[in-house]
């Protein structure tokens, strides 16, 4: 336990402040919404692991993708709230529930999105119901795995002229890629370095 509370405090540092973000312009272009997601990492009984959810195969974008918990601000709500409140309708896990450590770089996506991801620290024991018009099932993946062990690779992309790297992540068969690929290499490359992950 003593280690899992030294990784929260190191974590914490290592993120975005909200509170300090300030106005982040978005791309050049034009028609981009605004979204959130959250980061979900659950820390009870003495370890970690990343809560990622699988969309149903259904839909009409993004089918059968991995991703975080997460969608669309509504005009009056901030980015945090919009955060939460997707956690909790996606996942019924509620505000009270989840402490928001804070942020790692936004992530424009293909669909003309543009993502600011939280991460989610949630140290009590909870009971995740899946939304099931949006979620597809719920893996939990140990974060010492993702540092240490899980096979990652990039591939090369263009888009609207523009060439990128996509992030590849395969666990145990399950192929994490696109922006939540981008959003988990971030996040990875803040979490490596700190002395606690390398224990895990």
């Amino acid at each position: 336990m003593a280690l899992i509370r030294e990784l929260r405090a190191a974590l914490q540092a290592a993120l975005t402040d909200p509170r300090e973000r300030g106005a982040i312009a978005l791309p050049p272009g034009g028609n981009w919404r605004e979204a959130a997601v959250v980061l979900p990492l659950l820390s009870d009984g003495g370890t970690a692991r990343l809560l990622l959810i699988q969309r149903p195969h259904s839909l009409r974008t993004h089918a059968g993708q991995f991703a975080f918990p997460g969608g669309s601000r509504d005009p009056e709500e901030s980015l945090e709230a919009a955060a939460l409140r997707e956690l909790e309708e996606e996942l019924a896990i509620g505000p009270m529930q989840v402490e928001l450590l804070g942020t790692i770089d936004p992530v424009p996506t293909s669909s003309r999105f543009f993502v600011t991801p939280f991460v989610g620290w949630i140290s009590e024991r909870i009971e995740y119901r899946p939304a099931k018009a949006e979620v597809d099932r719920v893996i939990e993946v140990p974060l010492g795995e993702l540092i240490h062990s899980v096979r990652h690779w990039t591939e090369p992309r263009e888009y609207e002229g523009r060439r990128y790297s996509v992030h590849f992540y395969d666990y145990q068969g399950e192929v994490i890629w696109g922006a939540t690929g981008q959003m988990l290499w971030d996040f990875l490359q803040r979490v490596a370095v700190l002395p606690a992950a390398k224990e895990l």
